[in-house]
């Protein structure tokens, strides 16, 4: 989702890090962070005069920063708030941003909250009259899409 919403990009894959670890190298888009600051000029310039690849920060596999998310995902796994991921997968397919005719299909195909539609295969969705491969990729396409759009708010 980060990705998606362009907060993440990929910059490149393949890359031999320390230690000969081979990993993939991603670009954090400063603008979400300093759209939060006060003075985000001066804060901007003072962040991007640090910034060189050559001092870049790697993260293995086993880093320690990854603790405290496994212990946020844990968490998160088991709210029941209203904003909680689970709430929102449980939300009915008329929330999603898709043509009335796909909507019709998923509802075929007994695909009524965002997580199911997140969750199906073109294989399900072939089984719908008069979808093959192609509108299949295209309706999985535009579903996935409508999901991510939705949960990025």
């Amino acid at each position: 989702m980060l990705a998606y919403t362009g907060i993440v990009n990929e910059q490149a894959s393949g890359i031999k890090a320390s230690r000969g670890e081979i990993g993939t190298r991603y670009m954090i888009n400063l603008g979400c962070l300093f759209a939060q600051e006060s003075a985000p000029t001066v804060n901007a310039f003072e962040i991007a005069s640090e910034l060189t690849p050559k001092r870049m920060t790697e993260y293995g596999a086993n880093h320690p920063a990854y603790r405290r998310l496994l212990e946020h995902d844990a968490q998160i796994g088991t709210s029941n708030g209203p904003f909680s991921l689970q709430a929102q997968m449980e939300k009915s397919i008329d929330v999603l941003d898709i043509s009335p005719w796909q909507k019709e299909k998923l509802l075929e195909l007994g695909l009524e909250t965002v997580g199911e539609v997140f969750g199906a295969t073109e294989e399900k969705l072939k089984e719908a009259l008069y979808v093959g491969s192609k509108r299949a990729r295209r309706m999985r396409n535009a579903a996935v899409a409508a999901v991510l759009e939705y949960l990025s708010g």
